[in-house]
């Protein structure tokens, strides 16, 4: 699972996400919450004078897909058929009339339950004629939203949480087949830390960085296709600070004429970045995450020129 929420994503957290994000997004439609403490929430969480209304659901645990799919389907099913079950509840709290049907979940791995939301909403609809409900759109729409239709208000929730940090997710260890690998980058990567390591140094610690930092820098290719798709604010972040290091780190490396200091010089770079990037993101995103953004950093200025060494 991509998760750029990290592994303490739990029902109450998911809860209070996504009521954030729909009083956020909106607050001009007179967003109301339900809340549950007294005789439930009447089967959603809350609704918008524009004919809203959502009900929200986070796994227990990392699921399969098929098991994952039967849990979104199984929740989805029961909350849904609380739209004709509570017609009372739901009239008592203000709510005027329902043309969208929110679930708001994660991720869907399934196109299955795309399939069973349209099955239901047909069903709604078919108990709306019957029952001649007049509080049900003649329209109704079932929608299924994702972390990603909210990246603009999670990225402001995580901002003014304490406690809840963005976590990048774990890229697998990658073994280089230099056949398959850019050529340029990897003679990039190859030549610059020669140049660091120095002509004594020992080939096979040598050749361990080469593979490691060649690794970092597949990883951050990934890594941005997900964080740019998933958190487009927190993307520009990350790219804002690595544009504004990267023309001090080339005239650094510009105006360094003495190749026995590569070494030092690199571990310099190194630690200053980290250190902006703490600063930078220390409340935003986790120690582990910092970490790998740094080091997936250097490996992309390695490759692609901007950290040069002689």
């Amino acid at each position: 699972m991509i998760n750029l929420l990290g592994n303490n994503l739990d029902g109450d957290t998911w809860e209070k996400i996504c009521d954030y994000c729909y009083r956020q997004r909106y607050q001009e439609y007179h967003f109301v919450k339900i809340p549950s403490n007294y005789e439930g929430d009447g089967g959603i969480e809350g609704y918008t004078g524009n004919g809203v209304v959502y009900q929200c659901y986070c796994p227990e645990r990392e699921y399969s897909d098929n098991e994952l799919y039967e849990k979104l389907r199984d929740k989805l099913t029961r909350d849904i058929k609380k739209l004709i079950k509570n017609e009372k509840e739901l009239k008592a709290v203000g709510v005027k009339y329902i043309k969208e049907w929110h679930f708001v979940i994660p991720e869907y791995r399934d196109k299955r339950i795309l399939i069973h939301a349209e099955k239901q909403r047909k069903e709604i609809l078919a108990e709306k004629n019957k029952k001649k409900l007049d509080y049900i759109s003649n329209d109704f729409s079932i929608y299924i939203k994702v972390i990603e239709d909210f990246s603009v208000e999670i990225c402001r929730y995580v901002n003014i949480t304490d406690g809840i940090k963005f976590s990048f997710p774990l890229m697998e260890k990658k073994v280089i087949n230099k056949d398959e690998y850019p050529s340029e980058q990897l003679e990039n990567i190859e030549r610059k830390l020669k140049a660091i390591s120095g002509e004594s140094s020992d080939q096979k610690r040598l050749e361990d960085l080469i593979n490691i930092y060649a690794g970092f820098y597949l990883n951050w290719l990934e890594l941005r296709t997900s964080i740019s798709d998933k958190n487009p604010e927190l993307f520009e972040k990350i790219l804002k600070i690595q544009e504004a290091y990267k023309t001090d780190i080339e005239m650094k490396c510009k105006t360094n004429f003495d190749s026995t200091i590569n070494a030092k010089l690199f571990n310099e770079i190194m630690d200053d970045f980290g250190k902006a990037l703490n600063k930078e993101f220390n409340d935003l995103v986790d120690p582990k995450s910092i970490s790998d953004l740094k080091h997936d950093t250097i490996a992309t200025w390695l490759a692609e020129c901007p950290l040069e060494f002689y």
